[in-house]
């Protein structure tokens, strides 16, 4: 969800990011009008219950008729107040649901632009010369690797079954890849695939994209579409000491299993609404992010811990 100090501090940050994204930049002048309607709907409400506490006193101290005249003021005071009061819970509503419609901002650098302004950063290997290429899903056919016939039969379009040697081949990357984060520090996790709604829309994952999310009415509960959302949720609400034991002064990483969907639509199993594979996340103070970077892995941050990197 936006920081509200840096939509305040640098609206045209915000701006800028929406125009990257090809997205509207009315959401955020729509958000600085509901913070300002919600911040001026607080000091009135505040005031007035300050006034109201105050005229209680004198009313305790009053006699006769200025007693009378004081209590004909707190009740006018306590409908003030009243409506006041759910007025700001209004203007809180409001800004909530104008802060859910902006998404964080790009990072710096990042092109802009849809898939055909993406940049390409670098090329590994080199790319074979084959006079008839197969692609992904006739590979796995002729492996029996891959079953999108029985797939489909069973839970219909873009669903499969990854069989003998895909099965592996899925289970042995995941090994492998979960192995290397425990290598390098990271605390394995295996998360819920149930969220309730906050955990869904603190992670940003409601709001403006809420259709795109299954949900089980009955149990008000979102079906999660990547681990990133219960491991963000993971300590809500809660204080951390990253310094003290236990914690660390580039953040205390964790990795956990990811159940995805995705929503491009094509042949094969690429097209799948489900897959797993490993997320990693790292919890870090605000001023604790590291820009530097090492030769272990092409361009991540440096490793960490800082003793099992290879490069130093």
């Amino acid at each position: 969800m936006i920081d509200l100090r840096l939509l305040r501090d640098d609206p045209e940050a915000v701006r800028a990011s929406q125009r990257l994204r090809g997205e509207s930049e009315s959401v955020v002048d729509q958000l600085l009008n509901a913070d300002e309607e919600r911040r001026t709907a607080m000091r009135s409400f505040e005031s007035l219950r300050a006034e109201q506490k105050v005229l209680g006193k004198q009313v305790s101290q009053a006699k006769g008729e200025e007693k009378a005249a004081l209590l004909a003021r707190t009740k006018e005071l306590s409908a003030e107040v009243k409506a006041a009061e759910a007025a700001a819970n209004q203007a809180e509503q409001a800004l909530r649901q104008a802060q859910l419609a902006v998404p964080n901002v790009v990072e710096q650098g990042a092109p802009g632009g849809g898939e055909d302004d993406f940049v390409v950063l670098r090329e590994v290997g080199q790319k074979p010369d084959l006079d008839s290429p197969r692609d992904h899903l006739e590979l796995g056919e002729a492996l029996g690797a891959i079953d999108m016939e029985r797939g489909a039969k069973v839970s219909g379009s873009r669903f499969y079954f990854l069989t003998g040697v895909g099965a592996l081949l899925e289970l042995g990357l995941l090994q492998l890849a979960i192995a290397q984060a425990v290598e390098y520090g990271f605390t394995p996790a295996i998360p819920p695939v149930l969220l309730k709604p906050e955990s869904m829309e603190g992670t940003g994952f409601l709001g403006a994209h809420a259709s795109e999310v299954y949900r089980l009415e009955a149990d008000d509960l979102f079906l999660v579409g990547t681990s990133e959302a219960p491991l963000a949720a993971y300590h809500s609400g809660e204080i951390l000491d990253l310094d003290g034991p236990g914690g660390t002064r580039d953040g205390r990483p964790a990795s956990a299993a990811r159940p995805a969907r995705t929503a491009r639509t094509c042949a094969g199993s690429c097209g799948c609404t489900s897959s797993t594979r490993w997320r990693c996340s790292a919890s870090a103070g605000p001023k604790r992010r590291t820009t530097s970077t090492c030769g272990c892995w092409p361009g991540r941050r440096r490793c960490w811990p800082r003793s099992r990197c290879r490069t130093g």
